[in-house]
Formats: C-alpha cells, structure tokens, sequence
C-alpha cells in the first residue's frame, strides 16, 4: 500500500499520471480492504476529472471503482445500476484488472440483494474473460468470489465451495499471492462454520502460519479478521 501512495504523490504534477496512479491505488486500497482511503482516492479522481474532458475516460471509472466500494460497504442497491452502467465504458480504457474488478463487484451486489443466479452470472463471465486472457493476478479472489456467493444461495454445494476455494488457494500459492491466500483461508473457516463445522486445530494452525508470512507492520482488514480469530481461540483455550 505503501508503493500505492508514493506513486500517487509523484505523479501529482501531471493530470492523466496522477489519474492512472489514483486509480491503481483505490484498487489496491479496495481489495485490501482499506475503504476509508480508497473511498478519499476515490473522491479526489473525481473532482480532478470533473472539468477535464480530456480526463473522461478516468471518469468513468472513478464511477465503477465508486460502485466496487458501495458494495464493499454493503450498499448493494445504490451499487447495482451503477456498475452495470459502467462496464462497457470502463472496458474501453483497457485497464484490465478494472474490468474484472468491476465484474466482481457486480456480482457481489447481485448476490446480497438475493439475485443469485445473475450474480453466478456476472463472476463467471468475469472468469472466462480472465480465461481468454491467460490469467489475471484475481484469479483466486474470483473464485473465492464465486464460492461465496454459492454458499449463500438457498440451495448450497458445499462440495462446489470446498473445491473453488481449492483452486483459489492453489493459484495463490502458485503466485505467491499472500493477501489472496489469507483472504480464502478466511473463507474456508467461514464455509465450514456455515456448515456447522468448527474450525480444526490444522486450520488454525494453517491461519497462523499465513498470517507470519506478512511483513512486519502489514495492516489490512483481513489481516485484522485473521488476527482476532487467532486471539478468541488463544482465549478460548486459555478458559479451558
């Protein structure tokens, strides 16, 4: 995050640069779940693209990381129209990890507002695209993506679940893509709780392991989750 903010503070000198690296910092800070400064990011795209028509391009998808923070919020309605209304003009800026985000997104607002199958819908086209591209750094928050949005439908696969979190953590680990693979760690406790399932000693063990792996001083909200989850089994322990 912090590679984020020094990008953004040497480009401030010039207006597309200075779009460009707000725009990759408000992705950063989204999927690390810092909403509070992709949410400041967010607002200062767009008030400098507001009057710049050479900058409309930036505008546009200063609108759809908008509509990826509503849903983060849990605004799924406000979300919704928003990122559907954005996903052709964002595709053609080119910035790819836009397009998937986006998609993402819009599929997570589908599935909170109970549209399931059209949520289904929204990830799965998010993962051919990234097929036909030969891969995305998202692979694995997609299909973690898409097993949530599975476990919450009425009719669960957990056998489905279980395996899209496989495949996610794989690539993760493939890619060394820690933040992904805490995140569907996190996950897999969620979907085995669903199921009634406590967490196993292995598991925590697994989560503490991951959560090591950070750098010291790494803060993010999953990291957080992870953090206090690790702290309530050290109590519960403690009391037993």
């Amino acid at each position: 995050m912090q590679m984020a903010e020094s990008a953004i503070e040497e480009a401030r000198s010039q207006p597309a640069a200075l779009c460009l690296s707000l725009l990759m910092g408000i992705t950063v800070f989204l999927d690390s779940g810092e909403l509070d400064r992709a949410d400041i990011l967010t607002d200062e795209l767009a008030e400098l693209t507001a009057t710049n028509g050479n900058l409309s391009g930036y505008r546009e998808a200063g609108m759809a990381v908008r509509g990826q923070l509503l849903v983060l919020r849990g605004e799924a309605e406000q979300s919704i129209d928003l990122l559907r209304g954005k996903l052709r003009s964002v595709s053609s800026i080119g910035f790819q990890s836009l397009i998937f985000g986006t998609l993402r997104a819009l599929a997570e607002g589908l599935a909170i507002a109970g549209e399931h199958t059209e949520a289904v819908s929204a990830v799965d086209t998010a993962l051919g695209l990234c097929e036909r591209a030969g891969g995305t750094y998202l692979l694995p928050e997609l299909l973690r993506t898409k097993a949530m949005i599975l476990l919450s439908s009425p009719h669960s696969n957990f056998n489905v679940v279980h395996r899209l979190l496989n495949d996610g953590t794989a690539i993760a680990r493939r890619t060394s893509a820690l933040g992904w693979e805490l995140r569907l760690h996190l996950a897999r406790i969620k979907a085995d709780r669903s199921m009634g399932l406590n967490t196993t000693e292995e598991g925590f063990s697994k989560l503490a392991e991951i959560v090591r792996s950070f750098q010291d001083g790494s803060e993010t909200a999953d990291l957080r989750t992870a953090n206090s989850l690790l702290r309530q089994r050290l109590d519960t322990a403690l009391a037993s």
